[in-house]
């Protein structure tokens, strides 16, 4: 402290005794009757001028020291918040761009995450490796990532035209090849890297190479800024997956923030140009040059004051330095300068020369480490990032699993992985300021083990608190973001304190290598690069092997062992070796115990988030009851998904995709059995069939049934074909059968190595829109896609839902399909299924034809080894099914001018909401039924009618399809059923209460009232449409008359 004020003292001192001269220098040059003259070595070069040229050299060094200064703590921080921000949108973006043409299969998954992952890795091992002389060697640190950010933007910029060029060369070179086969992956990963490789290497590299220049600019405190650099990053990464997910792509699309993106990387590179230009260049001195400390002159032998060259030898004035050149190549300082205290500066200390400058040599250690990484440190490295990915994999599983499979659960995950990377690093960079960094290092690692331990007990008790939360909150759109912001919020809660420790590693394992001789830039760019391929291992060990090997239970204690392991291996030396074995011994036996204590998954796949008609409070009873009666029959935490079968009491078997329910041989089999049978109803001379998702596999079944067709079937999820054995009463053995074949791939894969117009019949049967990646299904790219596909007299069959759905979303849904096919019919199929005809050719039915196609002995087969009386036996009854035609479906969508795109996905965010709000667009369903009004025989758009004309109903045949309609009991048939009953009268629940109907003549005022109210609570259907194809809903006079007089009445 006193040599501190002393040297103050000093610097202030010959302030104030060469402030007028200082003065005279800069304002008044030519005044200067005593400065000295050329040549002149005598008393004309006095003190006071000497100290004034020294002073102002100071000036412009602190100058240089203060623009310095803010580089690396203002400039460079926020550049590196918007590049971190507009890498996560690339990463999500690009991901969706590639999958829409690669599929989004395990194989095609891991090629894009080989990609991205694989080129971040490349870009810090670059830098490390073949490309570190020439990043040192540039005059300017900034010059170099400037270059970069610009090369960023400027790809992101022409992506989508290359893409667009290198898509349709891509679907040139691959449509002959076969799926899945070493052509058509090596075709996939060459696109994949021709696209995204350039990019991803790019972004790898930028932080290394900001390294190499802090190295260079304040290598005392290099570590210090790499890390917060590092956080900042992160931070910005967790911003831009939010916004990305949750915002961008649902407002602007696919393409569009690919836009957005390229002119923030632009802009941040011209910034970095600009500053680079503007900043103070350091002086170089390569690795070779630089003194070990061991070898530095020691002060003892240091030349003695009394030694030192006399003033009368000094330099001639002739040979000096320009004044304007001292200024702008100042010398060293041996005393600090305060500067004004900075915003971004508050808290940390003055900059000084000994904080930025390369040439203080006070801290010489850190100034001079020019060492290698150690490998235990660069294998930690590899090991937190292989936990850190496959845990985002496990968690984003739970997150499926607990919220349901929407996009918003995946956006979540990547924020909350993120954001927990950043908050990690930023509290491990602040705590090897003051601890021991491989300390730091091993406690976040053992606390990453601790919060996954605590995560595995809780996989019971958090899909039930998230129902409760959910229940809690009333069933509105208004109302989801709430949800969203508890659900979420709450769920982040369980995974975000293993996400900081697993964050806490890079900052502790950068200190560590520095603390250990490692030169600061190369130790950046070799743990980035191994803490990268670490993450590429997890994303796809974990995906690909651990959770279908041992499920998502026994793989987060494989993350848990693998973070223990890491926590002892970079323990300080003190405790390592034989004092290591008690801290392993309680290893050893926590993990058979966590083990044993894991829960076994039934609550976790038991699909709560759809749970209605509960109370908060009855959740827990709830679980308890199913677990009763469930029997968990098949389970298997695919690598896309968590498949389970469970069985009912009542012999009921249900399959779910991560705990929704995707069919069963309930009410389930009319619509899976019908979306087969209806294609070949209207084109009966068909050969080949096409079926997207196999399911229990009772459509295949159904298809493969009549005589002539075969049956090619593409489903995602190895896991559903190992159930297909468990619905062999419902599907007979179809994966036996010679003329079905069944392909694990992505549609989009298998369709696009298909010739064109190949196909007699595509029947597609997904999940819900609401599940991610579902709603491309739905799009007019699907719709054209298949098309091409079909032959000129083609069918697809297409499955959807009005239930979880709003009007809006069914709507654009319907005319998007019609903007695409010249003509569609609807089906009901069982309650709340709809199926959708749809042909570029007319529609119109072979009575004959169709109903021998019902007649074919392999279709009879089925339908008595399915022995359902729910399930049409005629032409009649699947005609009866019949909502509307091409003639309803064009005047509901007249004025529709926005079909659904693939690159602009709407569906799957507003579908997620509708969800949540269990909005129903059976109105819409209801409106569409011309089957049933006023005047149906006027407005009926359906095949019955032309049917009727040809054929009509005879007593037994009505007899037959009024049993038919109480067995299918759909809400939509009521008056259909009560029009084909015997005795013309209404159903048995409603024929009580109005079997002593008085006489209307004769009822008076009140008794009108009361009975007109009675009809239309009891009897809405019959209010509503009191007139079908098949007659008057009532052969009742009375009550038809009742019917007329309550329209009648206000």
């Amino acid at each position: 402290m006193l040599r501190r004020s002393l040297a103050l003292d000093k610097a202030q001192g010959a302030e104030r005794l060469s402030r007028t001269c200082v003065w005279r220098l800069r304002e008044a040059p030519q005044q200067r009757t005593d400065a000295p003259k050329a040549g002149d070595r005598g008393p004309g070069l006095t003190l006071q001028w000497r100290m004034a040229r020294t002073i102002l050299a100071r000036r412009g060094r602190l100058n240089s020291e203060r623009r310095r200064g803010c580089v690396l703590h203002r400039v460079i921080p926020l550049l590196l918040l918007l590049t971190g921000a507009t890498g996560l949108l690339y990463e999500v973006v690009l991901s969706r761009l590639l999958a829409l043409h690669l599929g989004s299969s395990g194989s095609s998954q891991a090629m894009m995450l080989a990609t991205f992952l694989g080129g971040m890795a490349a870009g810090a091992w670059l830098v490390e490796k073949p490309l570190r002389k020439l990043v040192i060697a540039l005059p300017r640190p900034l010059v170099g990532y400037a270059v970069l950010e610009g090369f960023i933007g400027a790809w992101a910029l022409a992506l989508p035209t290359v893409s667009y060029y290198a898509f349709d060369l891509f679907t040139e070179v691959t449509k002959d090849l076969p799926t899945g086969g070493v052509a058509a992956t090596a075709a996939k990963l060459t696109l994949a890297a021709a696209l995204a490789l350039p990019l991803t290497t790019a972004m790898g590299a930028t932080l290394p190479v900001l390294a190499a220049g802090v190295q260079r600019l304040a290598p005392a405190h290099g570590v210090q800024l790499v890390s917060r650099y590092y956080v900042l990053n992160a931070l910005g990464a967790a911003i831009g997956a939010a916004v990305t997910g949750f915002v961008l792509i649902e407002e602007l699309g696919i393409v569009q923030p690919l836009y957005l993106g390229a002119v923030v990387n632009g802009a941040v590179a011209a910034v970095a140009w600009l500053v680079s230009l503007r900043a103070p260049a350091p002086q170089f001195q390569s690795e070779s040059q630089a003194q070990p400390e061991s070898q530095a002159q020691p002060e003892s032998q240091a030349q003695p004051e009394s030694q030192a060259q006399p003033e009368s030898q000094a330099q001639p004035e002739s040979q000096a330095q320009p004044e304007s050149q001292a200024q702008l190549e100042p010398q060293p300082l041996t005393e600090p300068l305060s500067v004004p205290e900075t915003g971004l500066q508050r808290g940390r200390p003055a900059v000084t020369p000994d904080l930025l400058d390369i040439d203080d040599n006070r801290d010489p250690k850190l100034a001079s480490t020019t060492g290698d990484t150690p490998k235990s440190l660069v294998l930690a490295a590899f090991a937190t990032g292989l936990v850190s990915l496959c845990a985002e994999v496990l968690w984003t599983r739970i997150a499926a699993l607990a919220l349901g499979s929407s996009v918003y659960s995946f956006a979540l995950m990547l924020t909350v992985a993120i954001a927990g990377i950043s908050l990690g690093s930023w509290l491990s960079a602040r705590a090897v300021r003051h601890r021991d960094p491989q300390w730091v290092l091993a406690i976040s690692q053992a606390a990453a083990a601790t919060a996954t331990a605590l995560l595995i007990l809780r996989l019971d008790g958090l899909p039930q608190e998230l129902a409760q939360i959910r229940l809690a909150i009333h069933a509105h759109p208004d109302n989801y973001p709430a949800w969203l912001w508890r659900g979420n919020l709450y769920l982040a809660a369980h995974l975000l304190p293993a996400a900081m420790a697993l964050g806490a590693s890079f900052p502790a394992l950068l200190a560590s290598a520095q603390a250990r001789g490692a030169a600061m830039d190369r130790a950046t760019a070799r743990i980035l690069a191994a803490n990268t391929l670490g993450n590429l291992c997890g994303a796809l060990g974990g995906g690909f092997i651990l959770m279908p090997a041992l499920g998502i239970e026994g793989s987060l204690l494989v993350t848990f062992v693998i973070s223990l392991a890491v926590a002892l291996l970079v323990l300080p030396r003190p405790w390592q070796g034989h004092q290591l074995l008690p801290v392993a011994a309680v290893g050893l036996v926590l993990t058979p115990l966590l083990l044993v204590a894991s829960p076994d998954g039934f609550v976790l796949t038991r699909g709560l988030f759809r749970l209605r008609d509960t109370k908060p409070e009855d959740v827990g009873k709830f679980v308890q009851a199913r677990r009763k009666q469930i029997q968990v029959l098949f389970r298997r935490d695919g690598k896309d998904a968590t498949i389970t079968v469970d069985k009912f009491p009542t012999g009921f078997l249900n399959f779910r995709t991560n705990g929704k329910s995707d069919g069963g041989t309930g009410t389930d089999v009319i619509t899976q059995v019908m979306l087969g049978q209806l294609g070949l109803v209207h084109r009966p001379a068909a050969t080949k069939a096409f079926t997207i998702g196999l399911g229990t596999g009772m459509t295949a079944a159904a298809l493969a049934s009549h005589s002539k067709v075969s049956v090619h079937v593409v489903e995602l999820s190895p896991s559903v074909l190992e159930i297909a054995p468990i619905f062999v009463n419902f599907n007979g053995k179809i994966w036996e059968h010679p003329r079905v074949h069944i392909t694990i791939a992505d549609a989009r894969e298998v369709l696009r190595t298909l010739p064109d117009g190949e196909l007699d019949i595509v029947v597609s049967e997904p999940s819900n829109p609401w599940v991610v990646g579902v709603a491309d299904l739905f799009t007019a790219d699907s719709f054209q896609r298949i098309s091409r596909k079909l032959k000129p007299n083609g069918v697809l069959v297409q499955w959807l839902q009005h239930y979880e759905l709003s009007e809006h979303v069914l709507r654009a849904i319907f005319c998007t399909l019609h903007g695409t096919f010249t003509h569609v019919k609807v089906y009901r199929m069982s309650s709340g299924d709809l199926a959708l005809l749809a042909s570029n050719a007319s529609l119109d039915l072979d009575f004959a034809a169709a109903a021998q196609a019902l007649a074919d002995p392999g279709v009879v087969a089925h339908r008595t080894l399915l022995a359902r009386a729910d399930l049409p036996a005629s032409l009649v009854q699947v005609l009866v099914g019949q909502l509307c035609g091409d003639k309803t479906l064009r005047r509901m969508c007249r004025d529709f001018d926005q079909p659904l795109l693939e690159l602009h996905p709407k569906v799957e965010y507003l579908a997620p909401r509708d969800f949540f709000a269990q909005t129903s667009a059976r109105n819409l369903s209801g409106r569409l039924d011309t089957r049933r009004s006023d005047d149906p025989l006027a407005v009926a758009d359906t095949d019955l009618v032309r049917y009727l004309h040809q054929w009509p109903l005879d007593d037994q045949i009505r007899e037959q399809l009024h049993t038919y309609l109480i067995e299918v009991n759909h809400p939509f048939d009521t008056s259909l059923t009560s029009a084909t009953s015997a005795d013309g009268k209404l159903p048995k629940t409603l024929r009580a209460k109005l079997q002593q109907l008085p006489e209307l003549a004769s009822a008076s005022i009140a008794q009108k009232a009361i009975t007109c109210a009675l009809l239309r609570k009891e009897a809405t259907w019959l209010m509503d449409s009191p007139y079908t194809v098949l007659g008057p809903a009532s052969r009742d006079p009375l009550v038809m008359a009742w019917v007329q007089a309550c329209e009648a009445a206000p």
